[in-house]
């Protein structure tokens, strides 16, 4: 081929190629400009009937109805800008129950044996109480003849029980039985 028929033929492939690129900005301009209707559609019991009557005998055809109840999807559209989740009802929380009353036991029955610790705020105190011997592990917030282990440190536990907070200190044997809480 000469060469100013090939240079032709490029220019003509040039010149086509733009023709197609505007064709398909166009076409994409007028896709996004143009208005789309994206109102609910309302189906009507009579085509709900049809599609179950075409389904024959399929699982969905054995209850003979289909849910109609499109509610919350007709008042929340997908795509639009002003959809909100929908807002749970307040339910009211059942009252706990109320622990029954145990009569305290006075903190000078209590000893604190020792103390372990697995991190803060997470920790066990061995107390030994008028009704065992050897005394017991009780974690924190656990209780114990009334009170309730509220801290535990490397050498003491702080005890609760009707609002009043005693600090148990760990009883050494130099002690003795005396000055085992404050």
């Amino acid at each position: 081929m000469p060469a100013i028929l090939q240079r032709a033929a490029s220019h003509l492939a040039v010149v086509g190629l733009g023709g197609l690129v505007a064709i398909l900005a166009f076409a994409n301009w007028a896709a996004l400009t143009m208005e789309i209707d994206t109102s609910p559609v309302f189906a009507s019991p009579t085509s709900q009937q049809a599609l179950v009557s075409e389904l024959g005998n399929n699982s969905l055809s054995e209850s003979k109805t289909v849910s109609s109840d499109l509610s919350q999807t007709l008042l929340r559209p997908i795509f639009l800008a002003s959809r909100r989740p929908i807002e749970p009802k307040a339910v009211k929380a059942p009252e706990p129950p109320r622990e029954p009353q145990i009569a305290v036991t006075p903190p000078e029955s209590l000893k604190l044996l020792g103390t372990v610790l697995f991190g803060p705020g997470n920790g066990k105190a061995l107390i030994r109480s008028s009704a065992s011997v050897q005394g017991r592990w009780i974690p924190v917030g656990g209780s114990i003849d009334g009170w309730q282990i509220r801290e535990v440190t490397t050498d003491n536990a702080v005890i609760e029980s009707r609002g009043n907070r005693v600090e148990l200190r760990i009883l050494f044997a130099a002690e003795g039985e005396k000055g085992a809480s404050r």
